[in-house]
């Protein structure tokens, strides 16, 4: 048995520095699911402990990825965490441009909302946003 009821499987997923958002989008569940079958399998998150870099770092850093997603994996953090870095150090963020009717056209023919994040270069959340029918109203 693969999947979130697997306390191995959810381990290995934790091991491999996922965010809960991206197990809850592999696994099919919700995040607050995951986080219900974490304390059933009396697993312990690790947060990780990387080192917030200077803002003029960050800026650096940024200018160099397409993506906060991009910029995550070169700090080994979430693309979530490395949003609120850019936030907290008042660096504005590039906005994704996609094509709603595209992105929503390829989830109905069966893309994952983590296939469409990779895709596109963009975090989980920004897909959810642009499937949300209320998008762009």
């Amino acid at each position: 048995m693969d999947g979130i009821e697997n306390r191995e499987w959810l381990e290995a997923q934790i091991e491999k520095n996922l965010s809960i958002t991206d197990i809850a989008d592999v696994a099919g569940v919700s995040r607050q699911t995951v986080y219900a079958w974490i304390e059933r399998h009396n697993l312990v998150l690790v947060r990780s402990q990387r080192v917030r870099p200077p803002p003029v770092e960050l800026a650096r850093l940024y200018d160099r990825c397409r993506t906060t997603r991009e910029l995550g994996e070169q700090l080994g953090v979430a693309p979530e965490t490395a949003r609120r870095w850019l936030v907290d150090a008042n660096i504005d963020r590039r906005r994704a441009r996609l094509d709603t009717g595209e992105v929503r056209a390829k989830r109905r023919a069966g893309a994952t909302i983590g296939q469409l994040a990779t895709e596109y270069g963009v975090g989980n959340d920004t897909i959810r946003r642009r499937l949300d029918p209320s998008w762009g109203d």
